[in-house]
């Protein structure tokens, strides 16, 4: 784990890889006094999932549409570290080219992943954080700058998840594509 100095204190900076989602989701419950995030993850509705694999290096892309009062999102997901072959055990998903790929369920504990989605939520409390553990999908946001004298968005500055991507992965549990 590396450490920085931030302001005279010191903070988990992040892994020399990405996070797992267990450790973006862990963060979410141990850093924020709130738990609205993972309790209105019901309301969330997903109206459309897609999967993109890259046999070559090992990561799945899942992208889904996503909403929740009456806005729409866009939330994407990079696992890393698949095998892609049919052996016991294994799950199937239909690619975006129609094509059928195997591969072992992915573990949220172990297997690296990278997010983002466009909700205000993740853009403004996450997603700074999430590019310097190089957990977030795509190019970060120029960090959150106060501007009132309300408290900042994220003061432990943790990686973490919004309720989109919560609810995109419940999904991909309940196929059995995750674990």
């Amino acid at each position: 784990m590396k450490y920085k100095l931030i302001d005279g204190k010191t903070f988990l900076w992040g892994l020399e890889e990405e996070s797992s989602f267990n450790r973006l989701q862990q963060n979410i419950i141990n850093n924020f006094s709130t738990t609205r995030r993972q309790n209105a993850v019901s309301e969330v509705i997903i109206d459309n999932i897609t999967y993109t694999p890259f046999e070559d290096s090992g990561i799945l892309q899942v992208e889904a549409t996503t909403r929740s009062n009456q806005h729409i999102y866009k939330v994407i997901l990079q696992f890393q570290g698949l095998v892609f072959r049919e052996q016991p055990q294994s799950v199937s998903i239909k690619s975006t080219d129609g094509a059928i790929n195997y591969f072992q369920p992915i573990s949220l504990g172990t297997n690296n992943i990278k997010v983002k989605c466009d909700c205000l939520d993740f853009y403004w409390r996450f997603a700074y954080w999430n590019a310097n553990d190089k957990s977030l999908y795509g190019e970060p946001p120029a960090p959150y700058r106060r501007t009132t004298n309300r408290p900042p968005a994220n003061p432990s500055r943790t990686p973490g998840i919004c309720r989109h991507i919560i609810r995109v992965v419940d999904e991909l549990r309940k196929q059995g594509i995750v674990r």
